[in-house]
This record gives C-alpha cells, sequence and structure tokens, in this order.
C-alpha cells in the first residue's frame, strides 16, 4: 500500500471537495511562522478543570490559517479512505534537551511548547485526555526508549512493538491519536493498516465480529499485577469496521475465532503501509479503525534517541460518562 501523493496549495480547493483518503498537510512558511507566533503567545490557563482547559486550546486553535482549520475538520468528518493525516514541518523550538533515560524526567521547555502546540491541534478533533491509572507525564505521553523496557509489549520498549489500538480493552479508548516527532531515527518504522483495506474472507469477518475474544489492560496502568480483562469483537460487523486488535494482551475463545484471528493478522502483515516520521511531523489516525505497530530497533541511550509525544482523543465527552473522574480531563 502506497502513500497518497501531496497536494500542493493550488490543488487544494478542488481537493477539499473530495474524500480526504490518507493524506499529506506541509504547512507552508507564513502559516509555520504564524503558528508558532500563536503557540508563544498563548496563555495556559492554572486549571484542572477539562471545560476551562479545552476552552483555553479552542481559542488559540480558532486563531490558526484557515487552511489548517478546513483540512483538519475535514479529516474528522470524513475520515478518508486510510483514516490517517500526516502533517508536516510544524515549528518546533530549538535546543531540546538530551532524549531522556527514564519516565518523569524534567522535560525542558521545548518539550512543553511542542505539548502544547500538539495539544491545541489536538483539541479540534475533540477532548484531549488521559488515564488516571496509567503510567503517564499528564495530558500528552511522552515516548522513547527505556532500558528497563528494551523487551516489554509497551511503547518504550525496542523490539517489535505488536500491533494494536491504543487502549483497546477500555470502554473510553481513544478515537483519535496524534503522535508528534520531536527527536527522529530513520531506522524506526511506523506501520498503518486500515481495517476497511483488510483481505478477508466473509465467513473470517463474520467470526471476527463475534463477542469471542478476551483483551487484557496493558502493563502502561498501574494494576499492581492484577489485570482486568473483558470479551471484544474484534470486527464490529460495518462496512466500514471498527476494529479492536492487540494480540499481545488478547486471545480467542474458540477454534474458530483463532483461526479467523490469524487469518487477520496475515492480512494486517501483507496489506500495511510504512511511514518515517521525521522531526516537527505529526501523524494523526482514527484509533477505531487503524491498527498500528513499529519496528524493532537499537536504541544507543545516549540522549539523541527518538522521541515522540502522544495525546489521545476522544470525539465526544459523554462516551467517558461512566468513567470519567470530575470534572477533570481523565478517566479511570
Amino acid at each position: 500500500m502506497e502513500l497518497l501523493k501531496e497536494l500542493s496549495p493550488a490543488e487544494y480547493q478542488q481537493e477539499a471537495k473530495s474524500d480526504c483518503g490518507g493524506l499529506i498537510l506541509t504547512l507552508l512558511d507564513d502559516e509555520k511562522e504564524k503558528i508558532e507566533q500563536l503557540v508563544r503567545q498563548h496563555n495556559t490557563v492554572n486549571s484542572k478543570d477539562g471545560a476551562d482547559i479545552t476552552f483555553n486550546y479552542l481559542e488559540t486553535w480558532n486563531k490558526f490559517p484557515r487552511r489548517v482549520k478546513r483540512k483538519l475538520l475535514e479529516f474528522k468528518f470524513k475520515g478518508g479512505d486510510h483514516s490517517y493525516l500526516l502533517i508536516k514541518n510544524l515549528p518546533l523550538l530549538q535546543g531540546l534537551r538530551d532524549t531522556p533515560l527514564a519516565k518523569n524526567e524534567i522535560k525542558g521547555k521545548q518539550r512543553d511548547y511542542a505539548a502544547l502546540l500538539q495539544s491545541i491541534i489536538s483539541v479540534s478533533l475533540g477532548y484531549v485526555y488521559n488515564f488516571k491509572d496509567k503510567i503517564t507525564t499528564g495530558l500528552v505521553d511522552d515516548i522513547y526508549p527505556i532500558k528497563k523496557d528494551s523487551n516489554k509489549q509497551v511503547g518504550t520498549n525496542s523490539v517489535f512493538l505488536e500491533w494494536h489500538v491504543e487502549d483497546g480493552f477500555h470502554e473510553t479508548k481513544a478515537d483519535f491519536v496524534t503522535l508528534l516527532c520531536l527527536r527522529d531515527d530513520p531506522e524506526v518504522k511506523t506501520y498503518l493498516m486500515p481495517a476497511n483495506h483488510l483481505n478477508l474472507s466473509d465467513a473470517e469477518r463474520v467470526q471476527l465480529s463475534q463477542l469471542d475474544y478476551l483483551i487484557w489492560e496493558d502493563l502502561t496502568f498501574n494494576n499492581e499485577g492484577d489485570l482486568r480483562s473483558t470479551k471484544v469483537k474484534v470486527l464490529d460487523g460495518t462496512e466500514d469496521p471498527e476494529i479492536i486488535y492487540d494480540p499481545a494482551y488478547m486471545e480467542a475463545c474458540s477454534s474458530a475465532s483463532a483461526e479467523a484471528f490469524s487469518s487477520l493478522k496475515d492480512s494486517i502483515v501483507k496489506g500495511c503501509l510504512t511511514l518515517t516520521l521525521a522531526e516537527g511531523e505529526m501523524l494523526v489516525f482514527d484509533n477505531r479503525r487503524v491498527v498500528h505497530s513499529r519496528n524493532a530497533y537499537s536504541p544507543r541511550f545516549d540522549g539523541k534517541d527518538r522521541w515522540l509525544l502522544r495525546t489521545l482523543v476522544v470525539e465526544s465527552w459523554w462516551k467517558a460518562k461512566n468513567k470519567k473522574v470530575e470534572s477533570t480531563l481523565y478517566v479511570s
């Protein structure tokens, strides 16, 4: 599967009338300069209230260049054939500190500026949120290799990161995920597979749409060894299917479901597309419709390893009604 072509600004008005597919949006220099100025001037609200924080982000987002706002809104409404959008040439501050070696290290103003930029863009899709019980760095997660996690199935590992959707076991799993690259590594590949491109038989699709799979919460949650599990469908049975897939934390409950699960994996591996994120690029994808993974690589742990920021976005806060933690942007 190949990446779809990038459209020039002159082609944008014509393209805006059609499905956005999997697209690349490269900021023009004046757009980049305007966005950097807006983020620098942003006055962060001193509040833990979700409404205050969201309104604060939206005030700045509303001042973003029209073309950028239009593309994000178009992606949100249409999704497109490949369910992702790659934004290039985002402004980052010079002087990023060395990539941390452990969680909860001081990140620095360059990192905090990037996290703010990412949050402002993310709020155009819904509500930026996180999980109260997850081992995180706030509403924006830092993803970089950690030596003690090298062989675990978590984002900070260096072995192959198994195909998954984010937090597929949770009823408030993200609708959208954004990944912003602060420091790149050309050897690290991100893989995507849209569920509507799966090559499966009708019988396999029917089997994968049965409530016949167990999924456990992953190791990024403070579970003290007591992993919660729930029964799920892998596909929801619709023509443009929602998918829940995380084989490192899932198992089929019957032989027929296991066979369909195996066929699904084969289809994902054969049909996926590959991205190499560069500094200043942000990948946005629909977590309901896309599974993703990452290749194995060899981090040096010398301060120059790959460093991403991640946000989770839920379209409707009503989706979190049973799990929200008071008026904050956290769910339990």
